[in-house]
């Protein structure tokens, strides 16, 4: 986890929150690559 100081409320346009961002993205991925799906379902009934 880290904090950024100083950061302003304009998210999409402040670009250290899309650096930040950027980042939370990449370590998520990088999780989702060893990981399986909890619940799996073959065939549906519907």
């Amino acid at each position: 986890l880290s904090v950024v100081l100083g950061g302003h409320h304009d998210v999409l346009n402040d670009l250290t929150h899309r650096s930040v961002a950027a980042e939370v993205v990449t370590f998520l991925e990088a999780l989702r690559d060893g990981l399986r799906p909890a619940v799996t379902v073959r065939a549906g009934s519907w």
